[in-house]
C-alpha cells in the first residue's frame, strides 16, 4: 500500500521508475505509539480548527493533478483580471506522516475539482493563507502588481499554521515568453482580417479557474453577466501560441470548437511589452462528456440513451475527419476529457477542444506512440546522466532532429506541433494511431465509464472508482464490440496484460487476479516494485521497438518481432471513413435527429 503523492511520479508512474532505486517509505515504518514527539497528544502536532467561518477571505476552485498547486484566489481577486497566482505546496511526503494522516494529503491528487474545498488539506491551507495575508502589509496591492503567472509558495507544512513559511513570489519569466501580437502576425502571415478582435486583460473579470489552462470569466463592458473561457497557460506557453495558430487556420465544424472570440494582450511588468496571455472561447456549461458519464455512472443523472451514445460516437468521428483533411493534420488527444457537450435543440451534441497537438496519456495512446512517448519521458526527465544520454542517442537515431523539450522553450512555428512521437509518424501511420484513441473513447461512450482504467499514469488518480476496465463489455452492442476490437487492434490488455496497481481512495496497491475478483497486496515497497516490473517490461519493449524502427529505415529484412508485432496491429486498424460507416449503419435504428 502506498499514499498518494508526488514523489511516486517517477518511481511509479512514468517510465522513469525503471530506473527509480527501490525508496523507503513512510507508510512503511513501524510507528511507535510511545513517542511524544510524533503522537497526537502532543499540541504541537494537533490541528485547531478545519471549520471555514462564513467570512472568510479566500476560496479554492480546485487542485492541480500533481496535488501541489492549488488554484486558490483571495475573494477581492474576483470580478477583476485574472492574474493566474496560484499556491504551491510541499511534496505529500515532505508534510510528515503524523500530519499527512491528519490531513489526508493524498487526497488533493484524487479530488482535484471544485469538491477540493473540503478536503482537510484544502481547509488547512486555506486558513494558513487567510491568516498569512491578513498579516501581510498591503497585500491586496502587492498581488494586484504582481506579473502574470507569479507565485504564492507554501515552504514547509506545520499543524500550527502560524509556523508554516509562505511568500508571495514575482515569476517574470511568463511573461517574458509571450510575442506581440505585431511578432505572431509576421511570423503566420495571415491577413490582419483573420485575426479576432484584440481586448486587454482588463476587461476580463475572473469567476472561477476551473484548470490550469481554463479560466471561467465575463466581459461585462461587452457582454454583461455572460461567461466565456479565457485560455491561458503559465507553463510551456508554445502550445498555447500553436493552438491559436490552429483556431485560426481551421475551417469551422460543428463538432470542432470554434475559433477564437478574442485575443487577449497584457502589458508585461518588466519591459512595457504587449504581449498575447491567452484568447476567449465559447463557454459550454454542459461540461465535458468526461463529467457526463462519471455522474451517469454514478447514477447522479438518468442512464445515457443508445440514442446519444451513437450521436456522441459520430459527432467525435466526424470532427476528427475533418482535422485530418485540414491543414492540422491529426489530432493526439482523444478522451471524454477533450469532449465537451453542446445543447442543440434539445438534444446533447459533442464538440471536440484543445488543439494543441501536445499528445495524450499513456493509457489512450497507440503502443507505437507510447513507446517513443516512454523514450522521450526518460531522456528528458532521468537523473542519471547516462541513462538519460543512452535514450537520447537511441532517439536520435531515429529522429535526427530530436532534441529535448522544456517548459522555459520560447514558441517556434511549427506545422505539426511539437510532439516528436507523433510528427515521426506518416500521415497513414497518424490515422492508424488516431483511430487506436477513437476505439477507446466509443469504449467509454458506450459503456458509460469516465475513463480506460487501464496502464499506469498520472490519469489513475482520476478515475471513477470502478471494476469495469477496457476491455470488457457489459453494455456495448455486439457490431460495437467488433469495430471497438478492430480499432484497439495492438492494445495490451486483448493480450491480458493488465496494469500491476489499483486505487483504492487514496491509496495505491499492488493486486494478483484471483479469478475475477482483484486482490489488493503488499506494502509500499512491493508497491513501488511492482511499478517498476511492468515498466521493464514496457521500456524493454519500447526499446526493441524503436531499434526495429532504424533497421526498417536501413532496410533490414529482420526489424525484430516487437517492431512487426506494432506495425501489423496498427496496419490492421480500420480508417476513419470506415468507423463513421460503422456508426452510422449500427446506430440507424437509434438515430433521433434526421441529419
Amino acid at each position: 500500500m502506498m499514499e498518494a503523492s508526488i514523489d511516486m511520479f517517477d518511481a511509479v508512474c512514468n517510465p522513469t521508475a525503471v530506473y527509480t532505486p527501490i525508496l523507503g517509505w513512510d507508510e512503511d515504518l513501524v510507528q511507535d505509539s510511545t513517542n511524544w514527539q510524533t503522537s497526537n497528544l502532543n499540541p504541537k502536532n494537533r490541528i485547531n480548527t478545519l471549520t471555514l467561518p462564513s467570512e472568510f477571505r479566500w476560496r479554492l476552485d480546485g487542485i492541480d493533478v500533481d496535488g501541489t498547486r492549488f488554484f486558490a484566489v483571495p475573494l477581492f481577486a474576483l470580478k477583476t483580471p485574472p492574474l493566474r497566482i496560484d499556491v504551491y505546496i510541499p511534496s505529500q511526503s515532505e508534510h510528515g506522516l503524523v500530519l499527512r494522516e491528519a490531513l489526508q494529503s493524498g487526497s488533493a491528487m484524487v479530488w482535484t475539482g471544485i469538491g477540493a474545498q473540503d478536503l482537510a488539506l484544502s481547509k488547512h491551507i486555506l486558513h494558513a493563507l487567510d491568516l498569512w495575508s491578513s498579516e501581510f502589509p498591503d497585500f491586496e496591492k502587492q498581488y494586484n502588481e504582481l506579473p502574470f503567472g507569479s507565485r504564492i509558495i507554501i515552504d514547509n507544512m506545520c499543524a500550527d499554521i502560524r509556523q508554516m513559511e509562505i511568500y508571495l513570489v514575482p515569476v517574470y519569466d511568463v511573461e517574458q515568453q509571450w510575442y506581440s501580437l505585431k511578432n505572431l502576425q509576421d511570423m503566420w502571415k495571415f491577413p490582419s482580417h483573420d485575426w479576432p478582435e484584440v481586448l486587454d486583460l482588463s476587461e476580463l473579470k475572473l469567476q472561477y479557474q476551473h484548470h490550469e489552462a481554463i479560466t471561467i470569466v465575463e466581459i461585462p463592458k461587452r457582454h454583461g453577466a455572460q461567461n466565456f473561457i479565457f485560455k491561458s497557460l503559465v507553463r510551456d506557453s508554445k502550445y498555447l501560441y500553436h493552438e491559436l495558430k490552429m483556431l485560426l487556420t481551421l475551417d469551422p465544424h460543428p463538432n470542432v470548437i470554434s475559433r477564437p472570440l478574442y485575443v487577449v494582450t497584457k502589458k508585461c511588468r518588466f519591459g512595457g511589452k504587449i504581449g498575447i496571455c491567452g484568447f476567449v472561447l465559447k463557454y459550454y456549461p454542459h461540461g465535458t462528456l468526461r463529467n457526463e458519464l462519471w455522474k451517469s455512472a454514478s447514477a447522479t443523472i438518468p442512464p445515457i440513451s443508445l440514442s446519444d451514445q451513437f450521436c456522441w460516437a459520430r459527432d467525435v468521428t466526424q470532427a476528427v475527419i475533418h482535422i485530418n483533411n485540414s491543414a492540422l493534420g491529426f489530432y493526439p488527444d482523444i478522451k471524454p476529457d477533450n469532449v465537451v457537450l453542446s445543447a442543440e435543440n434539445g438534444v446533447l451534441r459533442a464538440v471536440l477542444i484543445d488543439l494543441e497537438q501536445r499528445g495524450g496519456w499513456y493509457s489512450w495512446s497507440p503502443p507505437e506512440v507510447a513507446y517513443i512517448e516512454y523514450l522521450e519521458y526518460i531522456a528528458t526527465r532521468s537523473n542519471d546522466y547516462a541513462v538519460a544520454e543512452k535514450h537520447k542517442k537511441l532517439l536520435r537515431s531515429f529522429i535526427q532532429s530530436w532534441k529535448p523539450l522544456t517548459q522555459g522553450d520560447r514558441y517556434h512555428d511549427s506545422e505539426h506541433g511539437f510532439s516528436s512521437a507523433w510528427v515521426s509518424l506518416s500521415r497513414s501511420e497518424r490515422e492508424a494511431a488516431q483511430v487506436f484513441m477513437l476505439g477507446k473513447l466509443m469504449w467509454c461512450i458506450f459503456e458509460c465509464s469516465s475513463s480506460v482504467n487501464c496502464a499506469l499514469g498520472v490519469d489513475m488518480f482520476h478515475e471513477q472508482d470502478t471494476r469495469l476496465r477496457f476491455p470488457t463489455f457489459q453494455s456495448t452492442p455486439a457490431e460495437m464490440q467488433s469495430l471497438i476490437q478492430s480499432c484497439t487492434a495492438g492494445a495490451a490488455e486483448w493480450r491480458g496484460k493488465y496494469r500491476p496497481l489499483v486505487i483504492s481512495g487514496t491509496k495505491l496497491f499492488p493486486v494478483k487476479e484471483h479469478g475475477q475478483i482483484e486482490l489488493k497486496v503488499g506494502n509500499a515497497h512491493e508497491t513501488q516494485l511492482a511499478a517498476k516490473e511492468w515498466w521493464c517490461e514496457e521500456v524493454n519493449d519500447a526499446v526493441a521497438f524503436l531499434e526495429g524502427k532504424v533497421k526498417r529505415l536501413a532496410n533490414y529484412d529482420d526489424c525484430g518481432a516487437i517492431f512487426h508485432e506494432v506495425t501489423s496491429s496498427a496496419s490492421q486498424r480500420p480508417s476513419l471513413q470506415h468507423v463513421l460507416a460503422t456508426i452510422e449503419k449500427v446506430g440507424k435504428p437509434f438515430r433521433s435527429d434526421p441529419t
